[in-house]
């Protein structure tokens, strides 16, 4: 998966804009299994890519993440493998609508809970259950393998070996903590240390995203040298943690998408990130405002005004 001198942007979260959908039409819309259960549900998929291929987006994820919880259960690998194959299908299908192609990206979810980090989970058991998903990312022919929210250093080195044994380009991207750290309170520059270290470098850089975004900048600041390593940024609309919203969600969101937008073009140029983007809580219109701001040349080095500041 080459990338650009001039950032892109990646496709929003497919999961906010289903909810909202699911509002006033058919309940359970938002699972990524659900595609497997009529046409309604692939046409409400199709739908959500198409507006991102309309914003500009240039790097297509698939509504995936969810369908880890499959790969735990007994008997589940054919749906998994089935639910897998539809949403790429739909990525395709959309971009056939549309006229455009854009890269096709896989997004895989971490084995264990996203926001509650698991000390004892080891790079072998990590490892063991990535296979899974970097063996069917490499049977679908895309052009890589996002592993998103991945908190655990130990986790991200599971994967990346998983992903060289199969040959299947990867982006391991972290959650942060409001300091910029992962949740495990590891440093970012030695998760990718010892990612890189242990794989030889092998995937194609790192990530960060679902996190506040003020967590940003400091992570990128503190990994000195091996912030080049870093390729992307999209961190949530909300500057509250994950756990924090679960319990209370009222007032979440951008409260100025534009100066989002600059404020993400600005850290593309301070920090020469080919990828950037939105993850929970960004829409279609937020991405579309992404790419106008790269292309009109907006950016400003200050934080965006939040739900929380």
């Amino acid at each position: 998966m080459n990338l650009s001198e001039t950032p892109v942007t990646l496709f929003g979260p497919y999961g906010s804009r289903l909810a909202e959908i699911e509002e006033h039409h058919t309940n359970g819309i938002s699972n990524p299994q659900a595609i497997l259960n009529g046409s309604a549900f692939r046409q409400a998929v199709h739908g959500v890519a198409l507006e991102h291929l309309s914003s500009g987006a240039d790097v297509g994820m698939t509504h995936t993440f969810g369908l880890r919880s499959l790969i735990h259960k007994p008997g589940e690998l054919g749906t998994y493998r089935d639910a897998l194959k539809t949403h790429r299908d739909i990525l395709r299908s959309a971009m056939v609508s549309t006229g455009r192609k854009v890269k096709e990206v896989l997004s895989f979810g971490p084995a264990t809970d996203c926001y509650k980090p698991d000390p004892g989970f080891s790079v072998n058991e990590a490892r063991d259950f990535h296979e899974t998903q970097v063996h069917e990312a490499k049977v679908l022919q895309v052009d890589g393998a996002w592993f998103e929210t991945v908190n655990t250093a130990a986790e991200a080195v599971g994967i990346a070996l998983a992903a060289r044994k199969h040959k299947v380009p990867c982006v391991i991207s972290f959650v942060l903590n409001k300091e910029g750290r992962l949740l495990s309170g590891e440093k970012v520059a030695d998760a990718v240390a010892a990612v890189d270290s242990a794989s030889g470098g092998y995937p194609l850089g790192y990530s960060l995203n679902c996190c506040p975004i003020e967590a940003l900048e400091p992570a990128l600041q503190s990994c000195g040298g091996l912030a080049s390593r870093v390729i992307a940024v999209y961190p949530n609309a909300s500057s509250r943690l994950q756990t924090e919203l679960e319990k209370n969600p009222e007032g979440a969101g951008l409260r100025s998408p534009q100066d989002t937008a600059n404020y993400l073009h600005y850290l593309s140029k301070r920090w020469k990130l080919p990828i950037i983007g939105g993850c929970c809580g960004y829409n279609f219109r937020d991405v579309a405002l992404v790419t106008a701001a790269v292309k009109q040349g907006l950016y400003n080095a200050r934080l965006p005004v939040t739900d929380v500041n």
